[in-house]
């Protein structure tokens, strides 16, 4: 009987040794498994950082651009006040300097920025901020595709 009971014992050492092992290989699997996507995290992190970098650079140059168009607007409406005071047609003034620059002209663009200028920069309520950022991204693509065609 004591033969019996120290082979029944063994056979139960075995198996929770068996059962140890396993256990330490899925622990090991887990592991591998935690380190995987960890770096998939790091690496998706570091793709939002250059993708939120290049939006803001994208926002401060659609800043400046309709900075300049504001700009433009104000000069070229002083000149045709005063064309249309003297009544006789303006001398310096180049078919060119009377249009805006190419690149800024796309019907979306001129009425959200004939809005803006409208309720000047600081006084645009949320429903006109809301409008000009959804169409930022139409009028950039109609400028980069502009671009590419003219280069061909």
């Amino acid at each position: 009987r004591a033969h019996e009971a120290e082979e029944e014992a063994s056979r139960r050492v075995a198996a929770a040794l068996a059962e140890i092992e396993a256990a330490k290989e899925s622990e090991l699997e887990s592991l591998r498994m935690l380190e995987e996507a960890k770096a998939e995290m790091d690496e998706k992190k570091k793709d939002l950082e250059v993708a939120l970098e290049k939006s803001e650079i994208a926002e401060e140059g659609k800043l400046g651009m309709e900075q300049e168009l504001r700009k433009w607007r104000a000069e070229h409406r002083e000149l045709r006040r005063k064309a249309d005071k003297s009544s006789f047609p303006t001398v310096g003034v180049s078919e060119t300097d009377r249009s805006p620059p190419k690149q800024l002209i796309s019907p979306s663009s001129l009425s959200s920025n004939a809005e803006t200028d409208r309720s000047g920069e600081m006084g645009m309520n949320k429903k006109m901020k809301k409008k000009k950022k959804k169409s930022f991204l139409p009028r950039m693509l109609m400028f980069l595709g502009r671009k590419s065609k003219s280069k061909a």
